[in-house]
């Protein structure tokens, strides 16, 4: 069978990855600013996929990943015969996530830590500042 992802229910937890004893997942995620979203049984989106690709061509088919996702987004189809004339066409990308969209989530994160970094010497400084007049 084939392995099939609903991705709005996908919270880019890694667990299927992880679990793949071939490595056929290639996730790569992006901390979000701010709230992305729910799934559809309700918990939360805290990450972007940049990247979520399955290559069906390595795939053992032995289900792991469909039995970690705690979302249970990723699942075994029935179907079995999807014939290709070209191997890469085994890959399939579930992201939705443009490269272009990818870097500014990117941009947006390192802001985002920047400012929060900025806040943190700031306070420290002043604290230092503070202890050092007495």
């Amino acid at each position: 069978y084939q392995l099939d992802v609903v991705f709005d229910d996908c919270i880019v937890c890694d667990l299927c990855a992880k679990v793949c004893p071939v490595d056929c997942i290639e996730i790569e995620s992006i901390k979000g600013t701010g709230p992305i979203g729910l799934t559809s049984d309700g918990t939360a989106k805290r990450l972007h996929a940049a990247k979520f690709d399955i290559d069906m061509a390595k795939c053992m088919y032995c289900g792991l990943c469909t039995v970690v996702c705690p979302t249970e987004c990723i699942t075994m189809t029935d179907t079995y015969d999807r014939s290709v004339t070209n191997v890469a066409d085994l890959i399939y990308k579930f992201s939705e996530m443009t490269p272009e969209e990818a870097e500014q989530k990117r941009k947006e994160l390192a802001e985002q830590q920047a400012e929060k970094q900025a806040t943190k010497d700031a306070a420290a400084l002043k604290a230092f500042q503070e202890r050092n007049k007495a």
